[in-house]
């Protein structure tokens, strides 16, 4: 999808895990650092367009990929594969591609999975995390098998076969050995901004609170619209919630 919504700033790059990474990097001028935009399901790097434009007009640096089992991006059929710690390292290994030290790190939906990982297991490579829609997830959490009976109802079992790979990965339990053998410390250092919809009948009162007991500089915002897709629904007020967090003194940083 990155080469055929953003073919001027498209590529591909295949990594030493022999997985092909379809994505969008344009990169920053002098004075900015990038933004790493992770998509969630079931979807692609084209859900960030809106930001992508925006980004790059204020001389951000993007990169954005398709993720692993979407758009041009390779599409593995073991569900091993979707390891949330080895899909954390191919990120790193792309950014390591592009010559990228440190970046500012946003996720929808899935992607706070993946984002999830990466401030455990790269918290150095991090200048700032931002979560939509979906907060943090602590590593090593359990999940059983009537959680992935709920999911196939919700997101129609039988389309998008390898991007569910991403579900099944969580609810069998394939993080969780990594995760407990690393010991991992649920504690972010930098700063960490959630950005989420409207309060209504299908959040858990805290659901997004309760991120501050893992953040030491913590930030929530709403905005206006009450859906899921809120770089989409709201593009503008995202832009401009992001746009003011990024430009704080203690998210400065550059490549």
């Amino acid at each position: 999808m990155a080469s055929i919504a953003f073919p001027e700033i498209a590529k591909l790059h295949t990594l030493s895990t022999s997985h092909t990474y379809n994505y969008v990097y344009h990169a920053a001028t002098a004075s900015q650092a990038t933004i790493l935009l992770l998509h969630g399901f079931p979807s692609s790097c084209y859900d960030w367009r809106h930001q992508i434009h925006h980004f790059i007009n204020l001389g951000y640096g993007v990169l954005a990929p398709d993720l692993l089992g979407y758009g041009g991006t390779s599409k593995p059929t073991a569900v091993e594969e979707y390891k949330l710690k080895s899909m954390a390292r191919e990120i790193i290994e792309l950014l390591e591609h592009e010559g990228l030290r440190q970046i500012h790190a946003v996720a929808h939906d899935t992607g706070c999975n993946l984002l999830s990982r990466l401030a455990d297991y790269y918290p150095d490579r991090l200048l700032s995390c931002t979560f939509i829609a979906v907060p943090y997830s602590k590593p090593g959490e359990h999940f059983d098998l009537d959680m992935e009976r709920a999911m196939h109802i919700r997101i129609l079992q039988g389309h998008h076969k390898p991007a569910l790979n991403w579900y099944h990965a969580l609810v069998r339990n394939v993080n969780k050995d990594d995760e407990v053998e690393a010991n991992l410390d649920a504690k972010f250092k930098m700063p960490v901004l959630m950005i989420g919809p409207q309060l209504n009948k299908f959040e858990i009162l805290g659901f997004l609170e309760q991120m501050e007991d893992f953040a030491e500089d913590f930030t929530l915002k709403r905005v206006s619209t009450a859906g899921h897709w809120i770089q989409l629904e709201a593009r503008e007020e995202l832009n401009a919630m992001l746009e003011a967090f990024l430009a704080r003194p203690g998210c400065a940083g550059k490549v």
